[in-house]
C-alpha cells in the first residue's frame, strides 16, 4: 500500500488503529482489538501522525497517552467515524425528533446515564438523546455535541461549567481479600492497585490517609472505570469507588467498601452546556438532569 502525507485522506484502518489506541491505552491492547499484530498498530499510528503532522501520543513502557495535539485531531476522527455509523443507520424515530448529543465517558453512561436515559428524553419523548462516548473531548464550541459530561478538574473554557455531584473515593475489594488483613490502611498498601493509568485519584486517597503512593509491579491499569470495578470483583486488586455514580447492590457483596476510608475526590463530573433559550432540546435536557440530581441528592 502506498501512501504520502500530501493525500486528501489517510488511511481508513490508520485512523482506527490511532482510535483504538486512544481508546485502550497500549499498542498492545490495540492490536488484540483490531485482531492485528502490535507492529501493525504501530505502523498504522505512524502513518496517521505523519498525516497529521504531530505526534498522537507519548510511548511509555506502560503503554500510551494521547497527547494535547493528539486530543484535538482524534476527537475529531471520532466524530467523524460517529458521522459515518450514523450514515448507515435506518433509525425512523429520529428523523421525527430533536437529537440531542450529549458527550460523556463510557462508564459514566453505564453507571449514571443509560438507567435514567428515558427520563432525560421525558415522559412523551419529546426529544431522543444521542450519547457520544469517547475518551477524547467532543467539542461544543465547534457544534459537535450539544452537552458534555467530563471528568476532571473543570476549566475547560468549552462551555458553561456546573458540578454534578459532591463525589468521594472509597476502596472497594472482594471479601476474600478483606479477609487477609486486620487493618484496612495496611491491606490497600499491600495489594494491587486498579486504576486507569492516571494516579491522580490513587495518590490524592493516600495524601488524604497520610501515605505516599508508591506504585508496585502488582498494581494493574485498566481501560477504564468500568473495567477496573470489573477487575475488583474478579479479586485483581482494591478500586476506587465513585459512589456519586452508582451503588454497590447490583453486585450482590461481591465488593465490600472500606467505607471508614472514604475521602473527597479531588476531581468531579461536570455539566458543561453553551447558553440557549430554555425551551430548546439541550436547555431541556440540562433542565432534567439538574431535576435528576435534585431527587437524588441535596444540592
Amino acid at each position: 500500500m502506498t501512501y504520502s502525507s500530501h493525500d486528501i485522506f489517510p488511511p481508513f484502518e490508520a485512523l482506527q488503529a490511532a482510535l483504538s489506541a486512544a481508546r485502550t491505552g497500549s499498542f498492545t491492547a490495540a492490536a488484540a482489538e483490531l485482531d492485528v499484530t502490535h507492529a501493525t498498530i504501530s505502523r498504522r499510528v505512524e502513518m496517521a501522525e505523519k498525516w497529521f503532522q504531530c505526534a498522537l501520543f507519548d510511548r511509555h513502557a506502560r503503554g500510551v497517552t494521547v497527547t494535547a495535539s493528539g486530543q484535538m485531531a482524534l476527537a475529531k476522527v471520532a466524530h467523524a467515524f460517529n458521522h459515518l455509523k450514523q450514515a448507515r443507520q435506518s433509525r425512523p424515530v429520529s428523523e421525527t425528533l430533536p437529537i440531542v448529543k450529549l458527550a460523556t465517558t463510557s462508564s459514566f453512561a453505564r453507571f449514571w446515564l443509560i438507567p435514567r436515559l428515558t427520563e432525560l428524553e421525558g415522559t412523551i419523548q419529546d426529544l431522543r438523546i444521542e450519547l457520544v462516548t469517547s475518551a477524547l473531548n467532543a467539542s461544543l464550541a465547534s457544534g459537535e455535541v450539544d452537552l458534555a459530561i467530563r471528568y476532571g478538574r473543570g476549566q475547560w473554557n468549552d462551555g458553561e461549567e456546573e458540578s454534578l455531584f459532591d463525589e468521594s473515593l472509597c476502596p472497594v475489594a472482594k471479601p476474600e481479600l478483606l479477609a487477609r488483613h486486620t487493618q484496612a490502611v495496611s491491606l490497600v498498601q499491600e495489594t494491587p492497585l486498579l486504576h486507569t493509568g492516571d494516579t491522580t485519584l490513587w495518590r490524592a486517597w493516600m495524601s488524604h490517609h497520610g501515605k505516599r503512593l508508591i506504585p508496585k509491579l502488582s498494581d494493574r491499569v485498566m481501560g477504564d472505570y468500568a473495567q477496573a470495578i470489573e477487575a475488583a470483583i474478579a479479586g485483581l486488586g482494591i478500586a476506587l469507588w465513585n459512589p456519586a455514580i452508582h451503588s454497590l447492590d447490583a453486585f450482590n457483596g461481591q465488593l465490600i467498601p472500606l467505607e471508614e476510608l472514604s475521602c473527597p475526590s479531588p476531581l468531579k463530573f461536570y455539566l458543561l452546556s453553551k447558553p440557549g433559550p430554555a425551551h430548546t432540546p439541550p436547555m431541556k435536557v440540562r433542565s432534567r438532569l439538574r431535576r435528576l440530581l435534585k431527587d437524588d441528592f441535596t444540592i
